[in-house]
Order: C-alpha cells, then structure tokens, then sequence
C-alpha cells in the first residue's frame, strides 16, 4: 500500500472520530446520521452527515420496498411525480427515457406498495405514505493533495448537499491558503485536518449554504442514507 493510500486511510479514520463524536470541535451543529462512502448518482462521497427530522421516520417499509431493486431507476420516476398534479404514463417514459415495460414494472411495485396512486383518468399521483422529510445534508471529500479533484468532486455533490467541505491534511495549509479563492467562488468550504492528533483542525474557510442543485440527486441520496440507516 502506497503512503498516500496509508494517509488516506488515517485522514478518514481519524476525521470519522472527529464529526461522530467531537463536531462541536469545528463550529458544527450534531448530526442526526452520518455515512461514510455513500453512493451518489455522481460518485461516491466520503462521508455525508444529515440535519433535521430523522432518516428513520421516512425509512417506511413500504417507502424502502417500492424503490429497493432499482434505487436509480425509481428515484428518477419518483423525482417527477407530484401529490396534486397527476402525471400520465407516456409523460413519465418521455422523461426518464425508459421503455414503457420498465416504468410499467417500476410503477406497478409503488402501487402496490401505495406509494403512487392512479387516478380515474390513469395517471399518477404520489400518496401521503411518499414524504420526504426536509433533510439538510453535508458532504465532505477527504484528499492527501489533490485540491484540484476535490473541487471537481465537491462541485458533484453540490447536486444533493446544502454545504459541501474538503479535507487535507494540515501541512497544505499553505499551499491551500493560495487557491482559497477558488473555493470560496465555488461556495466549497475548506478544512485542515492534524493527522498527528485528531482532536487538532481549522476550517479555513466555511462553506456557504445552498439548496442543492437537483431535485432527483437529492431524492435519490435521501433514500440512498435511509436504506443505510435500517439495514
């Protein structure tokens, strides 16, 4: 295993410590959950941590079993549906570009699940078991040096987070203090980590609070952290 490998792999353990048990440490409110590598629909984030009402009291067996064999696919069917304004079968296969056996099989498991209801005319309506709770996340890419990738990274999970961090280690503090303008353009927040000691951090710059950029990102990474959360 390289160094850098073996760096990274302490930056995580250490930072994980850090925002599970001291986040006060940082200015940082307390978490209701945090994960460590979620899968998003762009890339893999290191950690992301939520706000507000618990991902539990949304992780319905019901909510879990209609989207559990094809997070993706029904993530972005769901994404497009409302509770008062009902969406026809050929809108929905437009929208997704899937064929109508796929939106058919995808819809008939949240019927059956009463999830999505169908009204009199055939179309679809979201049923009040689907209410997503006004969940508030945080992403956080760890990186050894490479400042320019986590930007790029930081920027994808804009499309799910309300604040996105990088960390690196403290000895780029210099190095990072010169492109600081960069990420404060990008809104991305910017933390040095002591790998020495834990307990010893400072955000060089906070992250500012933005409504993430894509509806179905969101969705699908709210119910990515809830099935994480019950199994």
């Amino acid at each position: 295993m390289s160094t850098d490998a073996i760096s990274e792999r302490v930056l995580s353990e250490r930072f994980e410590i850090l925002i599970r048990n001291e986040s006060s440490q940082l200015g940082f409110p307390k978490f209701n959950s945090i994960h460590k590598e979620v899968v998003c629909l762009q890339g893999v984030a290191d950690f992301v941590a939520t706000l507000g009402p618990k991902l539990r009291s949304f992780a319905s067996e019901k909510v879990l079993g209609a989207v559990d064999s094809g997070l993706d696919s029904s993530a972005r069917i769901l994404s497009l549906l409302k509770h008062s304004s009902p969406r026809s079968e050929d809108f929905i296969t437009k929208k997704t570009g899937f064929s109508q056996k796929t939106v058919r099989a995808l819809i008939g498991k949240m019927l059956d699940k009463n999830v999505i209801r169908k009204t009199a005319k055939g179309n679809f309506l979201l049923t009040s078991e689907w209410n997503p709770p006004p969940i508030e996340m945080w992403a956080f890419e760890l990186k050894i040096s490479n400042w320019k990738r986590a930007i790029y990274q930081a920027m994808q999970y804009k499309a799910f987070a309300s604040r996105v961090y990088t960390v690196f280690p403290k000895e780029k503090e210099k190095l990072l203090i010169s492109k600081l303008e960069l990420f404060r353009n990008m809104k991305i927040g910017v933390i040095v980590f002591d790998l020495q000691n834990g307990n010893v951090s400072k955000i060089l710059l906070k992250a500012t609070k933005e409504a993430p950029s894509s509806h179905l990102h969101y969705l699908y990474t709210v119910l990515q952290m809830a099935s994480l959360e019950v199994h």
